[in-house]
């Protein structure tokens, strides 16, 4: 994936009509290659096969659920879950699974947003070698927003309380 329009998107819903209103309007918004299947079986393979750069899916569905599909994944893939279930249960294992979650009814353009903000995140990631990725405390992050905080210590024997996460490089 050269840019962000460039990325390989796979929508995985039950519910065709979904499905070809995501299409749409991501086609619309430039994106060039979307799949999509309303068959829940077939996304594992369709991901291996398309090399999928976001994965956007629903929870409830025949076969494979959303998160049976998450579990079968061989590689970690920036995902959406688009879903009318936001129970505590639902919302916890999308937190701890790294998913992005939307509520149904949504807002096409905050889909959309969000979609793009991924795909800009994979972007900047792969192109940021694993040796210039630092640990940051997470207060940091959520506090004053100084990205260029110090490192952990080297004296601290745990990575408690820090994220991995890639950071531009600070401008001179």
């Amino acid at each position: 994936m050269d840019s962000v329009s460039d990325a390989r998107i796979l929508i995985v819903d039950d519910d065709e009509s979904m499905v070809r209103v995501l299409e749409i309007f991501l086609k619309a918004e430039g994106y060039t290659n979307v799949s999509t299947t309303t068959r829940s079986r077939f996304a594992l393979p369709l991901l291996a096969e398309l090399g999928t750069d976001l994965l956007v899916l629903d929870l409830h569905m025949p076969h494979l659920s959303g998160f049976e599909i998450i579990d079968g994944l061989e590689s970690k893939i920036p995902t959406m879950m688009i879903t009318a279930d936001v129970s505590h249960e639902v919302r916890h294992r999308a937190l701890l699974s790294g998913v992005e979650l939307v509520a149904k009814p949504f807002q096409v353009d905050e889909v959309l947003e969000r979609i793009k903000q991924m795909l800009e995140a994979r972007v900047q990631h792969r192109g940021v070698p694993p040796a210039k990725r630092r640990l940051i405390r997470v207060p940091d992050l959520l506090g004053d927003r100084r990205h260029q905080a110090p490192v952990a210590s080297p004296a601290r024997s745990r990575n408690e309380g820090f994220a991995m996460m890639s950071v531009p490089p600070t401008q001179t």
